[in-house]
């Protein structure tokens, strides 16, 4: 089965974040959350990529998996990224998302909403790669030394002021540190009004890099003390780590 949600991260020139997810928030049902940044690769390769801007908005949305063609086309069609200078939009898999706020994005609920928090975790398996060519099959596999499949990044998008006590629970489950990011919510009124709650605009987004077997205790332990029935109002899922390497 394909997963269902997805997650779509936009950059754009500073100012513009806003515009994006307040377009597709009046088509589309999605939870949008806004990040400051700042472009820092060369100047080359930022206006290859189209952000000559050094400020940037970064957008991470969760979304439909069935909404994302014609989503990708409208962003690209509009004046933010039409034309160069103004910024990427790109996809990224989940490994996992609680089964209440993918109900909620896919507006689909066959259950009474609050009973449907309890057991975390609506599974989302990664799609396999498509097979070698038979003339491949023979080849020994190239090492990659930054390859890990053993990894997740376990995310939690809360109200602020619940970090110190998400990361206890997380810690308690297995976690051994993580990151908090300072955003605001600006885009989910769809799924505001199907769970019949109101998501604040200030977020705090805890990451957690964890071993792929602590992923679902983890999310378990943060989604039960914090989920969205919760004061936190957390929203909980996490993606597949492709590779990684330690920076000394």
């Amino acid at each position: 089965m394909d997963p269902t949600v997805k997650a779509l991260i936009t950059i754009v020139d500073r100012g513009k974040g806003e515009g994006i997810s307040a377009f597709l928030n009046r088509k589309y049902n999605q939870a949008s959350f806004l990040a400051m940044g700042v472009g820092t690769a060369g100047s080359d390769i930022m206006a290859m990529l189209g952000l000559d801007n050094v400020d940037k908005d970064v957008v991470l949305s969760l979304v439909s998996a069935a909404d994302l063609p014609d989503m990708l086309g409208d962003i690209a069609g509009r004046r933010f990224i039409r034309t160069a200078g103004k910024g990427i939009a790109f996809t990224l898999p989940l490994s996992g998302i609680g089964a209440l706020f993918e109900a909620a994005l896919t507006q689909r609920m066959e259950k009474d909403p609050e009973k449907e928090d309890a057991p975390m975790e609506q599974e989302m398996p990664i799609a396999a790669p498509p097979a070698e060519p038979a003339a491949k099959e023979a080849q020994p596999p190239r090492s990659d030394p930054y390859r890990s499949e053993g990894l997740s990044l376990v995310l939690a998008i809360a109200n602020p002021g619940y970090t110190d006590a998400i990361m206890e629970h997380a810690k308690a489950a297995g976690a051994t540190g993580g990151t908090v990011i300072y955003a605001r919510g600006v885009g989910h009124d769809g799924a505001s009004r199907f769970l019949g709650i109101t998501l604040q605009a200030d977020k705090e987004i805890v990451a957690i890099l964890t071993p792929a077997e602590q992923r679902l205790p983890i999310m378990q332990a943060v989604n039960q003390g914090f989920g969205l029935r919760a004061e936190a109002k957390a929203i909980v899922f996490s993606l597949p780590v492709e590779d990684f390497v330690q920076v000394t």
